[in-house]
């Protein structure tokens, strides 16, 4: 889901470094907050649920969300996200029909998936996760 030449980052992000008042931050609203903006870093590396809470409070940009999936996840997943466009086995997701909420969309990119030809992608960096995962949520799976 990465773009040949994008430059991996190590530093590390808020998990929730934006303006959003979401209730699935990664941290209790301490007494005296007045909004729920996490300062905790986000890990940058690995799978863990963290991770995935992380990515998913970030505020994906679906537009450069398409540019990635284009790329990388349309080969398998088919353009339109109905899967089958490679001659991988078992055929790919048809997103279309899935009923994933976004954390189990973001986990199965981190992690890929057993025993198909979904590889991890958790190598990438948080926010091109984040805007990949979102360009798939709203446009295939909650449209």
């Amino acid at each position: 889901m990465l773009a040949l030449g994008l430059a991996f980052g190590a530093t590390a992000v808020g998990c929730n470094d934006n303006d959003d008042t979401d209730t699935t931050d990664t941290d209790d609203t301490e007494p005296g907050e007045t909004d729920d903006t996490d300062t905790t870093p986000c890990p940058t590396t690995g799978t863990s649920g963290e991770r995935v809470a992380c990515i998913v409070d970030l505020d994906g940009d679906a537009t450069a969300g398409k540019g990635t999936y284009d790329l990388i996840c349309a080969a398998c997943h088919c353009p339109d996200g109905t899967g089958g466009c490679s001659q991988s086995y078992p055929p790919a997701a048809d997103l279309t029909a899935s009923v994933l909420t976004e954390e189990n969309v973001v986990a199965i990119v981190l992690s890929g998936s057993e025993g198909t030809d979904m590889d991890s992608y958790a190598a990438y960096p948080n926010q091109q996760l984040a805007d990949v995962t979102t360009y798939v949520y709203e446009t295939f799976i909650s449209p």
